[in-house]
């Protein structure tokens, strides 16, 4: 659960090899996914690209679409 509101469900990949990273694929009430792939993060699992960054440590994560962040945790 979202502090606006949403209540995405996270679905994680992880790589297969090295050479790849791992993905998140967001899904929203509304049915909409987006899937991002893993970023460099020196805390917790970061996953961004094309304007949306989901960043997550322990069982709360930070959701930021168009430059606009909430705070989000798992139930």
């Amino acid at each position: 659960m979202c502090s606006g509101g949403d209540r995405p469900a996270a679905r994680f990949v992880s790589s297969a090899s090295g050479a790849q990273r791992g993905s998140v694929t967001l899904t929203f009430d509304a049915g909409r996914e987006i899937t991002l792939p893993q970023a460099i993060s020196a805390d917790g699992g970061r996953y961004a690209g094309n304007g949306v960054e989901f960043w997550i440590k322990g069982r709360s994560a930070t959701l930021t679409r168009n430059g606009v962040s909430e705070t989000c945790s798992a139930q």
